[in-house]
């Protein structure tokens, strides 16, 4: 009977050091605006499913807070989750003229051509190969959109949590439009765009003088690289290796 007092008393003790995380309470923020709020995200998804999501979520706040090193741990959270936001949200941009929200469309690399092709796409593509395996068998376009979407919306919301909890690391540039996680994004959708477009065969829409579209690709895929350098501006380290690259062109 003592035991279990003294647990309780422990459990609520730790959860409130817990609640003066600034992590946690980012965190928080963050899951109910991008998740557990955002209908347009969460709207084809089921209560239980986003409930359960939410949870993960909180989970692994609470241990990015309470490791050794949280602005680095978050970072490399941050990083992988990018990358695979990254390879979904490129396969979801509209062509035009349909307006883009997103900002994207346009940034270097990133066409908005493959959203109508992701059928065939996802007949000749390894990662889209190995995603939908676990989904079924594509015989139409929908079939390989819906869960392309599905996707592409959890990996928003997971991306947009890490990328808020940076604010409670002191990791983020404030001064205005210098923030590094945006180009962070349209690097990564700027890696994966050329990927697709090789397993299609389409011509690149990065700049292919010399034929160096290819190794343009992987510099721009290098800013992950910057990233996890723990650099305080991972951008201004990735942009001298980009100029460094377009000197030795």
């Amino acid at each position: 009977m003592l035991s279990k007092l003294i647990d309780n008393i422990s459990t609520k003790i730790a959860l409130r050091r817990l609640n003066k995380l600034p992590a946690v309470h980012y965190g928080r923020q963050a899951i109910n605006e991008y998740w557990v709020n955002k209908h347009e995200i969460i709207k084809d998804f089921s209560s239980e499913f986003v409930r359960k999501q939410a949870g993960m979520m909180m989970g692994e706040v609470i241990k990015i807070a309470t490791s050794e090193d949280p602005r680095m741990t978050n970072r490399k959270k941050l990083t992988d989750s990018v990358i695979e936001y990254a390879q979904y949200q490129v396969l979801v941009i509209d062509p035009p003229p349909v307006e883009d929200p997103t900002g994207l469309r346009g940034q270097p690399g990133i066409s908005g051509e493959l959203k109508p092709l992701l059928f065939e796409l996802a007949q000749k593509e390894k990662s889209l190969i190995e995603f939908l395996h676990g989904v079924g068998t594509p015989k139409k376009w929908d079939d390989v959109w819906n869960p392309v979407l599905g996707r592409y919306r959890i990996a928003y919301a997971w991306t947009h949590l890490f990328n808020n909890l940076r604010a409670s690391f002191n990791d983020v540039n404030y001064a205005a439009d210098k923030d590094w996680y945006k180009p962070f994004v349209s690097a990564m959708c700027t890696w994966w765009e050329y990927q697709y477009r090789e397993a299609l065969a389409m011509p690149p829409v990065l700049d292919n003088t010399n034929g160096m579209a290819g190794l343009r690709a992987v510099m721009f895929s290098t800013f992950a690289n910057c990233v996890m350098s723990g650099g305080r501006y991972p951008d201004l380290e990735w942009k001298k290796g980009m100029d460094d690259f377009d000197k030795r062109e």
